[in-house]
């Protein structure tokens, strides 16, 4: 059976998870999670929210803040986002106001070499 991947699962502000959360769907994350986040689809930090961890996503996307590793094909930090940590990607996006600190890697997908 096949996953309908269109959905959003959100973690509210004030809600703390710790551990390992798998996702097929968009993550929307105004709370507080600590740990390792895999997902085939979109990972957003919203502007109150914070992950503490590593992230493996098709998508990172930060308007609060994420502390760790990250492996995402994209990654995009918003104005007020703030990335503190190493991260490997395909693209980079910083708008104004946003913050990175850490080490970046371009990811090479297996498609784009030689």
């Amino acid at each position: 059976m096949a996953v309908d991947t269109s959905g959003t699962t959100v973690i509210a502000e004030g809600t703390k998870i710790n551990g390992k959360v798998e996702v097929e769907v968009k993550l929307h994350v105004d709370g507080n999670i600590e740990g390792t986040i895999e997902s085939s689809n979109v990972v957003i930090i919203g502007a109150k929210g914070l992950i503490k961890g590593e992230v493996f996503a098709e998508k990172l996307v930060v308007s609060g803040e994420f502390e760790g590793n990250a492996d995402c094909k994209d990654i995009e930090i918003l104005t007020g986002g703030k990335i503190v940590g190493d991260i490997a990607s395909s693209n980079l996006v910083i708008e104004s106001q946003g913050f990175f600190e850490g080490t970046s890697k371009v990811r090479v997908d297996s498609t784009q070499q030689s």
